[in-house]
């Protein structure tokens, strides 16, 4: 079952995007994971404006070339070594950090992510390029979970909203508590919406009855009788308990 979630009145389902793009689709090229495994292989088409390697040893002799036989302020490249648990799926690690079990015979070290200086010094970020890979690893190892998803909006009435384009479906969202997010930052602009247009006709009795339940209960007695009408409407319907309490009040006097 697809996880849900109550939200102002409508309910948000997250269902699992069936075509989601992959984390380097966002980067313009600058920065890929390099993987080589029988079980999960992962390459650019372009490395940096040459063939990317497509085998483990053109891997090596790339990193090589390409970044450990350069002097360190001369690489052109970031690397970050990683470590992969593959046992019926993958979860990819930085080198020597993953808490895995069974390191000895279902975790292997055999790619890197690699990060483009040029790239990273251009999008100004305060962020390191450590910093700027783990969060490029934790969206990899989402996609490889399947953590990727869009959601669906059903209204008080049962309105699927998303499939009357009242609300337009977002795919692509990294994670479930990043769909929910969404997913109601889309709720709160359709409300505004209505808002504009004068339109309630979302607005369920149960959800107004809930709502001045909670207005009343939060105002004091004389908030409540200064109310228009209000104090008209309430002696008139206790009268009899308001004469009752008077005439005890004068016995007890």
């Amino acid at each position: 079952m697809n996880p849900s979630r109550e939200y102002k009145g409508f309910t948000i389902k997250l269902v699992p995007d069936p075509d989601p793009e992959g984390p380097e689709d966002w980067t313009d090229d600058e920065m890929y994971i390099l993987h080589y495994h029988r079980q999960f292989t992962r390459f650019p088409e372009k490395l940096g404006g040459s063939p990317a390697p497509r085998t483990g040893p053109a891997y090596l002799e790339w990193l090589g070339e390409y970044h450990y036989e350069i002097p360190e302020a001369e690489r052109e490249w970031y690397v970050f070594p990683l470590e992969s648990y593959i046992h019926g799926g993958v979860v990819l690690a930085f080198e020597s950090e993953g808490s895995f079990p069974d390191r000895r015979w279902d975790v292997s070290r055999c790619g890197s992510i690699v990060m483009r200086r040029k790239w990273y010094e251009a999008t100004g970020t305060k962020q390191t390029p450590r910093e700027v890979a783990e969060t490029f690893l934790k969206q990899w190892n989402q996609l490889l979970e399947g953590d990727v998803w869009g959601y669906e909006i059903t209204d008080a009435k049962g309105t699927n909203l998303t499939d009357d384009d009242e609300i337009d479906i977002v795919w692509g969202c990294y994670g479930e508590e990043a769909a929910y997010e969404q997913a109601e930052e889309r709720i709160d602009a359709y409300i505004d919406e209505q808002r504009d247009k004068n339109d309630y006709s979302w607005v369920t009795d149960e959800m107004f009855d809930n709502a001045l339940e909670e207005i009343v209960g939060e105002m004091s007695a004389g908030e409540i009788l200064g109310t228009p009408g209000i104090r008209e409407v309430l002696g008139e319907e206790l009268n009899n308990a308001v004469l009752e309490r008077l005439e005890g009040e004068r016995e007890d006097a």
